[in-house]
């Protein structure tokens, strides 16, 4: 049996501080091409389980899986390994704040994906990016999560984007 030892996280500098880990980009999915990307993602996994205190939130900023295919139903099937595999370790206590990326959110219908698997995100973004563009306010902390690559930016040919009069209106 290996012996697992609780490894010392760093903490708020005063009480009432935020104490939460910030990461991404696994392309994960459970694909056998992206096998170094799992075992990594993995490790990295294996590290936050033991940390003592545990994170208050993890901010998960994109890339969570492979994605980029035109099969939906392979893409449940990745978010399904991503949540139920990948992701088995964390503590259902612990949020989790998903941001939409390149992997995660290609075109319509992988939006759509999205908002099915995290149907808990808040609806309070911008009127056509409901659940993909959000905030969280966590007591005095104000989390902004920003999808740049919206699907109904087609005009704007792949470069990035933020609605910034709902970034205004969120930061007033």
């Amino acid at each position: 049996m290996i012996k697992t030892t609780a490894i010392a996280a760093l903490a708020p500098c005063s009480e009432g501080g935020h104490q939460f880990v910030v990461y991404g980009d696994s392309c994960s999915g459970g694909n056998p091409e992206v096998a170094v990307e799992g075992y990594n993602f993995a490790r990295v996994n294996s590290v936050l389980a033991h940390l003592d205190p545990m994170p208050q939130f993890i901010c998960f900023l994109g890339d969570n899986i492979v994605g980029s295919t035109n099969d939906y139903n392979d893409l449940r099937r990745q978010w399904h390994y991503w949540l139920d595999r990948e992701m088995a370790w964390l503590n259902k206590s612990i949020p989790v704040y998903n941001m939409t990326s390149n992997h995660n959110t290609y075109d319509v219908e992988s939006e759509l994906v999205f908002r099915e698997m995290f149907p808990n995100i808040p609806a309070n973004g911008p009127s056509d990016q409901k659940g993909l563009t959000y905030f969280i306010r966590r007591n005095d902390l104000l989390l902004i999560f920003v999808n740049t690559s919206f699907s109904g930016f087609s005009n704007l040919d792949g470069c990035p984007h933020v609605e910034h009069e709902w970034l205004d209106r969120v930061l007033a």
